[in-house]
């Protein structure tokens, strides 16, 4: 279940309804602002708050448009810098949604049993940008059940599941990375 927040932040002014708050005080007309000022003409500022979903905050006018009007695409989505930001997201829209709009191609697949519970791997590809190929290891947290997607290089060794974990954990081969247990 999604839990949402609002704070107000320092600096929360009335704008002149085109976006132009002074972040202090009372502009000329009906929109709310703040120093980088955000109006709609209708009483509705939005950068004058945060709003924390799951406890990841947003600046307003993000939320409303990826949350509320879910304007975002998927390569927007994964271009987000701000791996928290990123990951709220990407459970907003749905995992099968946004590798469905990039056309994600599975490589490999595999499945394994830690701590009693059954974990799934896939290593995945698809196009960021023209042309720009990027390739990730889908991974199931064995303690939260949490879905998480790890960037690795497009080498030989990430061609497979267990060969993208070793990866990510500083490993050159396969053969080097012998975990005792998932945690």
């Amino acid at each position: 279940m999604e839990y949402i927040e609002v704070c107000r932040n320092n600096g929360f002014g009335y704008g002149d309804g085109n976006g132009n708050g002074d972040g202090n005080g009372y502009g000329n007309g009906y929109g709310y602002g703040n120093g980088t000022g955000y109006g709609d003409g209708n009483g509705h500022g939005l950068h004058a708050f945060d709003v924390k979903v799951n406890g990841v905050s947003f600046h307003a006018v993000a939320y409303h448009g990826a949350f509320v009007k879910k304007s975002l695409s998927a390569i927007e989505i994964l271009a987000v810098p701000n791996a928290e930001q990123k990951s709220e997201l990407i459970k907003a829209y749905g995992y099968a949604h946004i590798l469905a709009e990039v056309k994600a191609q599975i490589l490999h697949e595999d499945v394994e049993k830690a701590n009693g519970k059954t974990l799934r791997y896939s290593v995945l590809e698809f196009d960021v940008s023209n042309g720009v190929v990027a390739r990730v290891l889908k991974v199931e947290c064995p303690s939260t059940g949490d879905t998480y997607f790890l960037g690795v290089p497009r080498i030989k060794l990430t061609e497979t599941c267990r060969g993208a974990e070793a990866w990510t954990f500083g490993a050159e081969k396969e053969e080097d990375y012998a975990p005792e247990f998932h945690t």
